[in-house]
């Protein structure tokens, strides 16, 4: 049974409302004698009618002594069949409409059950109107109206939600290609523009030359000196004459076997056989075999003579052997000469490209361009030589093109890149750069321009191609896209799976192309 409290304040139309909105037939009314409507028997017949008419059993309760005596007095006169004729239907509509204001939120108790509270006040219902006096008749048949008219349009709404209100937002990331494209034109002094179709371009070629000396020590070393000289008396024991040459060895008889201090005839010398009593002797000059002072011998050392058996041939000195020095010496090495070099070339190199950047100054000297020549090169000594120190005097020539900038960008504003036919240039415009060849006789310009593209995307055709579609046929679509690396699709409102499709209207789709 369900069970309802009734506000003091609310009107005869409310208090049917909350009657006939329950689910169960049965309808306990509590009677509060505080509410007028309540006070009135023919008010309570109404109600009672009214719910009877929709297959409702109404009972009411009392709250209090009053209310107790007031319902025994409603239901004695339903006994006995007597009713006020005093008040009519539209007394009891005029009193209830005299009522104003209520209480909201309050919860009673009634034999320990929590009865239903009661919903705040309208100042007319829907269900109020229909069961006032002119629609009082036929009840049901307007709520069963109402109700199918509702349950009408629930699909009709779910319908137009399907259909109408979907949002896409797809994102696609597309690769980027690069665009390198060349323009070579040949540099020539004789015009002043340049001409892409003639394929020339004004510059200027400058030089200039500088000489540079620098010297450095020298780190070799080399023994120099002057070998001993002296005369030794060769004797021959034998009985033959015996002529000895030029350059006949003559080396000391020494018991240092280690040690082998030797000489050489300076001239070509006869000496006569010996006879009985008389030993051939003969002198002859001799130098050492090197310098030093170990050649520097005394008096009356005994020497061989050409390797033969000093029992046949010996010769002795009579006076010292004397001449022989040795010192050592500073020279000039390939290594001191290549350093000094590289050193003398770094510096000037350096040197002639800032004379270089300075007469060029003003105008773009095309570093690429710059050409250093070496025009002569001059070392003091040679190596060997016994110098402490030496130097070197390099000279050398650079030459580069100067181009004047404003040409530069004026030929830039006039270049077309030809992008592929479906692309686009990105972040609005590509980059300009030039490098200079061939600088000697015909130097030529290179023009680059480098920028990155990506394919152009018809988002129009692309919509109209995904209308209604399901999202499987959506991703095949993107997929298929050339050039994509990546893609997200996001529909709302959010629906089922089996009712999710690409919007219907192509102002609904939205599509945002980015690169990468």
């Amino acid at each position: 049974m369900n069970k309802i409290y009734i506000n003091p304040e609310e009107d005869l139309f409310e208090i049917l409302e909350h009657i006939l909105r329950g689910m169960e037939n049965d309808v306990e009314v509590m009677i509060d004698t505080k509410n007028p409507i309540l006070s009135n028997s023919l008010n309570l017949k109404y109600l009672e009618t009214e719910s009877a008419k929709a297959g409702k059993r109404v009972i009411f309760v009392p709250k209090d002594e009053k209310g107790k005596e007031l319902i025994d007095n409603f239901y004695k006169q339903n006994a006995s069949g007597v009713v006020d004729k005093n008040e009519t239907d539209s007394d009891v509509v005029d009193k209830n409409e005299s009522s104003s204001g209520f209480v909201q939120g309050d919860i009673l108790e009634h034999d320990n059950e929590v009865v239903q509270e009661a919903l705040p006040r309208k100042k007319l219902s829907l269900l109020g109107i229909f069961t006032s006096k002119k629609f009082s008749k036929k009840p049901q048949l307007m709520y069963k109206i109402i109700t199918v008219g509702l349950l009408l349009l629930i699909p009709i709404g779910l319908f137009v939600v399907w259909w109408f209100l979907p949002t896409a937002n797809i994102t696609l990331t597309l690769k980027s290609d690069s665009l390198d494209q060349a323009f070579t034109l040949k540099v020539s002094a004789d015009v002043k523009e340049p001409d892409l179709k003639a394929g020339v371009f004004p510059a200027e070629l400058i030089s200039t030359q500088k000489t540079l000396t620098q010297t450095a020590d020298a780190t070799g070393t080399k023994t120099v000196g002057e070998k001993a000289e002296g005369v030794v008396t060769i004797s021959n024991k034998t009985k033959e004459d015996k002529t000895f040459p030029q350059g006949t060895l003559i080396e000391l008889i020494s018991e240092d076997t280690l040690q082998k201090i030797q000489f050489t005839t300076k001239e070509e010398t006869t000496i006569v056989g010996s006879t009985e009593g008389t030993v051939g002797k003969a002198d002859v000059a001799i130098v050492a075999s090197d310098i030093g002072e170990d050649y520097n011998l005394e008096a009356g050392q005994l020497f061989s003579v050409g390797g033969l058996d000093s029992a046949n041939f010996v010769a002795k000195n009579k006076n010292a052997i004397t001449g022989g020095v040795s010192k050592t010496v500073k020279v000039v090495t390939q290594s001191d000469q290549d350093k000094l070099y590289e050193n003398v070339k770094s510096q000037l190199n350096k040197q002639v490209k800032e004379a270089l950047a300075k007469k060029a100054e003003g105008k773009n000297l095309a570093q690429n361009s710059v050409k250093i020549t070496e025009l002569s090169k001059t070392f003091s000594d040679n190596v060997g030589a016994e110098v402490s120190n030496f130097s070197l005097e390099l000279s050398e020539k650079a030459e580069g093109l100067v181009i004047d900038e404003n040409i530069i960008k004026k030929l830039e504003q006039n270049i077309t890149p030809e992008v592929p036919e479906g692309y686009k240039v990105l972040d609005d415009k590509g980059e300009f750069a030039f490098d200079v060849i061939d600088s000697e006789g015909s130097p030529k310009i290179i023009i680059r321009y480098k920028a990155k593209i990506g394919k152009v995307i018809e988002t129009d055709n692309l919509k109209g191609e995904l209308l209604g579609q399901s999202i499987a046929k959506a991703q095949e679509k993107l997929k298929s896209i050339k050039n994509m690396s990546e893609y997200s699709i996001r529909i709302t409102p959010k629906l089922p799976p089996a009712l999710t499709r690409m919007p219907r209207q192509k102002s609904r789709i939205n599509i945002n192309v980015e690169y990468k």
